[in-house]
């Protein structure tokens, strides 16, 4: 269970478990459960969640008044998180606990399993080689 507080109430937020937010219940063949992700409204200042599947935590604003605000997890371990827009955010650990990590760059985000990342010593030159590509595919279009 993930537990949220906040000194106030929280409004204009939802909090999301899970990086895989597409449902493949439309598909012939499950290569996993078919909706892995949970995703929920904050509106208290406190607020419980439980995903089955567990998953990386997203705080996701729902539209462009939305404030700032200040949370405390609880009974969640770190990942390995590298983003290019907020360095003092990051924690590239690659023996992290929990089993995904994430890279983020300009214009992509990468959510792999862990063991993706055993070997990578450079994070800044993978979101910078995505981010090229996408530039790329962008400029082309």
């Amino acid at each position: 269970m993930l537990t949220i507080t906040a000194k106030t109430p929280i409004q204009n937020w939802h909090v999301r478990i899970g990086c895989h937010s597409d449902s493949i219940n439309h598909t012939d063949n499950w290569p996993r459960y078919p909706s892995i992700t949970k995703q929920e409204k904050l509106s208290s200042t406190v607020h419980r969640i439980t995903s089955p599947f567990g998953g990386l935590i997203y705080l996701v604003s729902s539209g462009s008044s939305c404030t700032s605000i200040t949370v405390e997890l609880s009974i969640v371990v770190r990942a390995a998180l590298y983003d290019v827009n907020n360095p003092s955010a990051n924690n590239w650990d690659t023996n992290a606990a929990a089993p995904m990590a994430e890279i983020q760059g300009l214009y992509l985000t990468m959510s792999v399993p862990l063991s993706a990342i055993q070997r990578v010593s450079n994070p800044q030159a993978v979101a910078d080689y995505y981010d090229k590509i996408i530039a790329e595919m962008h400029r082309v279009r």
